[in-house]
């Protein structure tokens, strides 16, 4: 079984992958909700007491506001990235088989075996083959097509169901 595609990231894909690291794979948006939480209860507090600690609601206020921060910057980063990392720019022949995911860019390549794939996240449109804390391989599904279905039975039978359990039934 191969599959063979070849695929130019956009700052789209780049940014949306940012935007998923962040918010699901880290769950930050967690972090984001607890803080908001804090902020509620806190101005609650404050109304039913009638009384408030500026310095306190200094605190919180900050924290919300450096939460909402961090994901900005690291898609300002992301957007940076794009526009001056020359590898961005370049077309990625994507060759997939049963033994390794290899992609090419004129001279250069890289493969993984199917055990290097730490685990794997399906969104609407891109499957997210993780390899290390923050580096992935992005697979587009639009350019999969009828070979959707022949590329979902390769990682079935190829990863472990810790790896695919973020896979969509």
């Amino acid at each position: 079984m191969n599959i063979e595609f070849t695929y130019k990231h956009t700052l789209s894909s780049l940014t949306k992958f940012t935007f998923w690291f962040i918010y699901v794979n880290n769950k930050y948006w967690i972090k984001q909700l607890l803080a908001l939480i804090i902020l509620l209860a806190y101005v609650a507090f404050c109304i039913i007491r009638q009384d408030v600690n500026l310095i306190i609601l200094f605190v919180v206020i900050s924290s919300n506001l450096f939460l909402l921060y961090l994901p900005l910057v690291a898609l300002l980063r992301a957007r940076k990235e794009y526009q001056t990392n020359k590898t961005w720019a370049l077309e990625i022949k994507y060759l997939i088989d049963d033994n390794m995911i290899k992609l090419e860019t004129g001279e250069q390549f890289s493969q993984f075996n199917w055990d290097s794939i730490v685990k794997v996240h399906e969104t609407k449109e891109y499957f997210y083959l993780i390899i290390a804390n923050s580096n992935a391989i992005i697979v587009p599904k639009s350019l999969l097509g009828d070979r959707l279905a022949l590329f979902r039975q390769l990682l079935a039978e190829k990863l472990t169901s810790e790896q695919k359990k973020h896979l969509k039934k």
